[in-house]
């Protein structure tokens, strides 16, 4: 018989020896004896992610996402694994999700320079992109910028967003 709390012990011994890929095993091996083992699915995110698979550690923190929605530490992997994969959307969601949650430590200027550096990777400096459909996206990160900054009581987020819509024009 197959013990889940023996597994993921294993699982966390290896992945502190940076044994990742057999961290993983182990991890899934728990998971697979119970799903709903947020922790299985945090910790091998977490070794996807050291191993540079970050959509592979997204999927699994969506996962434990879907069990424990209130978790703030699993949203703020969520925003690490999505502007590591580029998912623009994700990131400012998983962001949005702790506003509403009143988590708001860790959500700084710092922060938002990585979420604007993203979105103009992604969409201003997309020039094959329809003027429309940027505008669209554009309309969404100033809505964000708004939430943002009505939350976060910084000088330096305020500076930014106030930079950001002189440099790209408010919608």
């Amino acid at each position: 018989m197959l013990y889940p709390k023996e597994q993921f012990m294993c699982g966390c011994a290896h992945m502190k020896l940076e044994q990742y890929d057999k961290a993983i095993f182990q991890f899934a091996t728990s998971i697979n004896i119970d799903a709903h083992d947020t922790e299985a699915w945090g910790n091998m995110a977490n070794c996807y992610h050291a191993q540079g698979k970050f959509q592979e550690a997204l999927r699994c923190t969506e996962q434990a996402l879907k069990i424990m929605r209130k978790n703030w530490q699993l949203w703020h992997n969520c925003i690490r694994f999505a502007l590591g994969c580029e998912q623009f959307y994700k990131a400012i969601g998983a962001v949005n999700e702790l506003i509403r949650l009143d988590h708001l430590d860790g959500l700084n200027s710092h922060l938002l320079v990585k979420i604007s550096e993203l979105f103009l990777n992604k969409y201003a400096k997309n020039e094959s992109m329809a003027e429309e459909e940027y505008l669209r996206h554009k309309t969404r990160f100033f809505a964000f910028f708004e939430n943002f900054s009505n939350h976060i009581n910084d000088y330096n987020v305020h500076r930014l967003v106030w930079r950001m819509k002189v440099t790209l024009g408010e919608p």
